[in-house]
């Protein structure tokens, strides 16, 4: 009886989700406007590109003389045009054969794309005007080309959030799991909005032990799907299906997955390989063999790599300590108003173990340890928190000027310094004292590899608001994974996550 109540269950929120589905569709119209929408707005980037270039050679100051060069009239006006129009051609093949109008992928790794083809493009153009002896602006060259870079992205997001206000980008998914794996796919989906995909249930083979699960503050539900039963896709709006099995379920389900690749026409896998290094994994087949090799790589073990990171962060460093001196000396007069000194070096432990001295502007009182050490003595709670976080939220020992100082993060500018020293990285795990390397487990041999950051995962996953454990997990990701792409992806998102205040205290 109890077994014909949950089938029952599930048969009434299976249909349910059918009804959600017919309201959902996602039709062959709704991928074509989707397609060629995103093919106008990479158009009109370059055409608008040109024309502020052609603004900007116009008004070039005069110190700037570059000869008079009409760029769209005379001889060479024909070859430009000619030029111009097989780079937009070329431009929007690439895109259309890497899938970018027709498969969604995250944003940062489309960005990554749009900006390796930008620089290839722009060197060959001016490979072309060097070796044809052209007329050459550098004002009209820069401006076309940072343009691009810049509109490409630019107007596909505001496409994207058109084509979503006017419910064609949308496009249902289901998760195929109800274990750890499929929920955390599920929450990467949500966390990138203008991929489009709306989870509409968890899927599972069996009947499902719970009737839904959490996914960002909203329920959805769970399902029993049939694999008797696929032409149900259909009926649910035509939806991505994202297979998320768990270890136990993944080669038992081999079977299914390939006959539901023959209803599915974007279908998707996520194995279960949390803890392995995925960033540069190279995949290797083997032909008239059903399988194929992971070959796993660790970028900062390589020498290259760290030297390419260290070159960055020397050059990125240096310019924003010299950009951030008049700021220097702002803060240090407002520092100096307390009694103290303006800078605050603890001993941190670095890359290989070598502890350095870590600085930050000064936000606490004068003897802050001896002040914290009859706080923890006298307030349990107190005692625990630090246990927990190795902070306090309401710490009496930061001073007004601090407080505003770590609200956002200009306590932290200091380390500039360190970092050109070659004792911090820009990006990288989060800079710990000696005590908390046992917290981080077997995974501290990944803090040892490499520098720690200013910044870094943790900061922009919600900084002191994440639990300790997640830090170390942060922080052991980042350096498995590690390319110069995610730096600069890192430093982006910590602007905003400091101007917002996430976590901050």
């Amino acid at each position: 009886m109890q077994s014909q109540e949950v089938e029952g269950k599930v048969i009434t929120l299976l249909n349910l989700l059918i009804e959600q589905g017919k309201r959902r569709q996602y039709t062959r119209l709704h991928q074509a406007v989707g397609k060629y929408s995103l093919i106008f707005s990479d158009l009109m980037a370059f055409v608008m590109s040109s024309l502020l270039a052609s603004w900007l050679h116009e008004h070039r100051p005069d110190w700037a003389f570059e000869g008079e060069i009409d760029l769209w009239a005379g001889p060479m006006a024909s070859i430009r045009v000619i030029i111009f129009v097989a780079l937009i051609l070329l431009a929007i093949a690439w895109f259309w054969l890497a899938g970018h109008y027709s498969r969604r992928r995250p944003f940062w790794d489309e960005l990554a794309e749009v900006v390796r083809l930008v620089f290839i493009l722009g060197l060959l153009e001016a490979s072309f005007h060097y070796l044809a002896k052209l007329p050459f602006s550098r004002f009209w060259y820069l401006g076309d080309w940072v343009g691009v870079l810049l509109l490409i992205p630019l107007l596909r997001i505001l496409t994207k959030k058109l084509l979503m206000r006017l419910r064609i980008w949308q496009r249902p998914a289901i998760v195929l799991g109800m274990g750890r794996n499929a929920k955390d796919a599920a929450v990467a989906l949500h966390s990138d909005r203008l991929m489009g995909y709306q989870v509409l249930a968890f899927a599972s083979l069996s009947p499902p032990q719970v009737p839904s699960l959490e996914v960002a503050g909203a329920c959805i539900p769970a399902v029993r799907f049939d694999p008797s039963h696929l032409e149900e896709l259909n009926a649910l709006g035509n939806p991505s299906v994202i297979v998320a099995f768990e270890h136990v379920d993944l080669g038992r389900e081999t079977r299914f997955i390939s006959r539901l690749h023959h209803y599915c026409d974007d279908l998707h896998v996520v194995p279960p390989l949390r803890g392995l290094p995925l960033l540069g994994t190279k995949v290797h087949y083997f032909f008239r063999h059903e399988l194929f090799f992971l070959a796993l790589g660790n970028n900062l073990v390589r020498w290259g790599p760290r030297v390419f990171k260290r070159m960055f962060d020397l050059a990125v460093a240096t310019a924003l300590l010299l950009l951030a001196l008049p700021l220097f000396g702002v803060l240090a007069m407002l520092i100096r108003r307390d009694d103290g000194p303006i800078l605050f070096a603890q001993e941190r432990i670095g890359q290989f173990g070598v502890p350095f001295p870590c600085l930050k502007f000064r936000t606490m009182v004068p003897e802050a340890q001896a002040v914290l050490d009859r706080l923890l003595a006298s307030d349990p709670v107190l005692q625990e928190e630090w246990k927990r976080h190795c902070k306090l939220r309401d710490d009496p020992r930061i001073t007004p000027v601090g407080r505003w100082l770590r609200r956002y993060s200009l306590d932290e500018l200091a380390q500039l310094w360190n970092v050109i020293k070659g004792e911090m990285s820009l990006v990288g795990p989060r800079p710990v004292v000696k005590g908390e390397l046992k917290r981080y487990g077997e995974d501290v041999d990944y803090y040892l590899l490499t520098k720690p950051g200013m910044t870094g995962l943790w900061q922009i996953s919600g900084r002191n608001d994440t639990r300790y454990s997640e830090r170390v997990y942060l922080d052991a990701w980042y350096v498995k994974n590690w390319s110069l792409w995610m730096d600069i992806v890192i430093l982006i998102k910590t602007v905003r996550v400091v101007l917002t205040k996430n976590g901050a205290y």
